[in-house]
């Protein structure tokens, strides 16, 4: 079932309340999900569940400033698309991920901004796009959320 923004929104809160951190490689961690780093070229990271498994796979060749959106975005799709194989559904299929992928980015996007709030991080005299390329948000992302947030 399809997810909003407010509802992505409220279940990131709900899941930094219960874990008591905004680091998505704790959260991966506290969550049960293996974090593997390999070298990758295509892909910057994906997530796997094999023989109920989770996995988060991020690529050694990414870029150290995206690693942390990275792990959130895969652990969007961990825990909002856990049913989901969205490696096999964007190489396999002709199945449109679009709406996948937002709700993913939209996850990602709201514990990267809880994570910074959190490390008293204020952004009222930023744009989204300042606050996306401060926290290795990629530039596609911000142009997809700008009207979302309209105000950090």
């Amino acid at each position: 079932m399809p997810m909003n923004n407010t509802a992505i929104r409220q279940y990131v809160q709900e899941l930094i309340e219960k874990h008591n951190t905004c680091s998505p490689f704790q959260l991966a961690e506290l969550c049960g999900i293996q974090l593997v780093y390999a070298p990758i070229k295509s892909l910057q990271g994906y997530y796997i569940k094999s023989s109920r498994i989770k996995i988060i796979v991020i690529s050694t060749e990414a870029d150290d400033a995206h690693l942390g959106y990275i792990c959130a975005h895969e652990l969007g799709h961990a825990l909002l698309h856990d049913k989901i194989n969205m490696h096999y559904l964007t190489t396999k299929s002709y199945f449109p991920a679009g709406r996948y992928e937002r709700e993913a980015d939209v996850f990602a996007t709201e514990l990267m901004l809880a994570g910074s709030m959190e490390a008293g991080c204020h952004y009222e005299d930023f744009s989204i796009y300042d606050f996306m390329r401060s926290n290795g948000i990629p530039e596609k992302v911000a142009e997809a959320l700008s009207t979302y947030h309209t105000n950090l």
